[in-house]
């Protein structure tokens, strides 16, 4: 009797590891569906202010990726941008993008004269400026963290 209790413990015990295993490596899928390559600020403007930001974002899932906001640490707001010329007057303009779509294994580049992050209002002075870190929050609630330096 007491050898059926070890053994019924035993297996307990197996049940119990081997389903947070199973959590966290189907946690840490969930977070493996963004490949976020070459992040970086290159320009402050408006003396501080406003920080433009580039980066490359690849949908490694077979599905659309949708990435409905950005926030960013120790700033007041962080925005999706993408600049257009009007053909008709040659004006440049930027538009804020409500959300993103990043088709199912394929990249969205966020360059000059393209998409960007505008990241607004720091909190801290320039001189601490070394990196931003940010979450992009998809349609279906996972957050993704991204580190941005300033170069």
């Amino acid at each position: 009797m007491n050898m059926k209790l070890r053994i019924r413990k035993n297996h307990f015990l197996f049940f119990i590891i081997s389903s947070f295993f199973i959590y966290s490596c189907s946690s840490s899928k969930n977070n493996s569906d963004l490949l976020i390559i070459d992040a970086h600020a290159d320009t402050l403007l408006l003396e501080g202010s406003t920080i433009v930001a580039y980066v490359v974002l690849k949908n490694l899932t077979n599905k659309p990726l949708i990435i409905t906001k950005i926030s960013c640490e120790d700033y007041i707001a962080a925005y999706f941008h993408d600049t257009k010329i009007k053909k008709e007057s040659g004006m440049i303009v930027m538009n804020k993008l409500d959300s993103l779509t990043i088709n199912p294994r394929s990249e969205l580049e966020f360059r000059p004269g393209g998409k960007h992050i505008m990241i607004m209002g720091p909190n801290l002075s320039n001189d601490l400026l070394k990196e931003i870190n940010c979450d992009l929050l998809t349609f279906n609630g996972v957050s993704h963290s991204i580190s941005i330096p300033i170069r």
